[in-house]
């Protein structure tokens, strides 16, 4: 098997185990995610290095780019960004926060990245191009890069590293018969990538995965949908929660670290690969 076609199993053993769409999937959880990311480091772990790509007046493109984690600073460092995000709730909370911020250099673009390729390709190149956990459910993923790396000096990813989390795999296992298939990362995509033959540097970050409700009840009620379980089965999560759940700063909640993964395509270290191989 190649690493691309391990790449497009488990997208669709991913797929065969949800019962939502991304944009579904997206829509649903984008009221709560602006507050999430506030309550974790990622993004300031993140941004300096993608600041260190950014030369003055830069162009960007950004691959999902959510409620605006990172589309604020972005815009704040470059002359301009060019932001792609499918899921309508998400786009309303993103202009909102473009607003209230007083930042208009962000153009948003709805459709999906395989949709938008031949427009970008019309408004390359760019300094940066970002993708933040948005890549995992893209079968051709050989394709998008491959189009996307003329455009762009750094082509950087940040997604998971592979690593799965003990206790919600327990939960799942518990809950619903089976582990949940974890999609595709930095495990599969590296592979896929040297396949391609392509040279990237990866950095590991050690950053926070922090879950923080108003009570316990409210954590309970999250998890409640998250399995989609019967009342029945309420007494029961919470046994297996508990053991979980801490209380920090007056806030109740699953405090935790995670590793991801920075991925930097550097066009030019490419190249220069390029040109090794060809005169070794």
């Amino acid at each position: 098997m190649t690493a691309l076609e391990a790449w497009k199993q488990r997208i669709i053993a991913c797929r065969r185990q949800r019962s939502q769409t991304d944009s579904e999937q997206w829509d649903r959880t984008a009221s709560w995610y602006g507050s999430w990311v506030q309550e974790n480091d990622y993004v300031d772990k993140v941004f300096p290095y993608l600041q260190e790509a950014l030369p003055a007046d830069a162009r960007v493109l950004e691959i999902g780019s959510g409620t605006g984690a990172f589309t604020l600073p972005l815009a704040c460092a470059a002359g301009e960004v060019l932001a792609i995000e499918p899921s309508r709730t998400m786009r309303e909370h993103l202009d909102d926060n473009l607003q209230a911020a007083g930042l208009s250099n962000v153009n948003l673009l709805s459709e999906r990245i395989e949709e938008s390729l031949p427009y970008i390709q019309s408004r390359g190149p760019f300094q940066l191009v970002f993708a933040s956990f948005s890549l995992y459910n893209i079968p051709d993923i050989d394709l998008v890069i491959g189009n996307l790396l003329p455009l762009t000096q750094h082509l950087m990813i940040l997604l998971g590293t592979g690593a799965r989390s003990i206790w919600s795999q327990d939960l799942y296992r518990q809950f619903s018969g089976e582990e949940r298939v974890i999609p595709p990362q930095l495990d599969l995509l590296y592979p896929v990538l040297l396949e391609m033959g392509l040279f990237a540097d990866v950095r590991i970050i050690n950053a926070s995965q922090n879950y923080p409700y108003d009570n316990e009840k409210a954590l309970i009620d999250w998890w409640m949908e998250r399995l989609k379980l019967p009342s029945s089965r309420r007494r029961e999560l919470q046994d297996a929660l508990r053991p979980l759940i801490l209380k920090r700063d007056g806030q109740v909640g699953i405090f935790q670290k995670r590793k991801m993964a920075l991925v930097d395509i550097d066009r030019e270290k490419q190249n220069r690969k390029d040109l090794h191989n060809t005169n070794p």
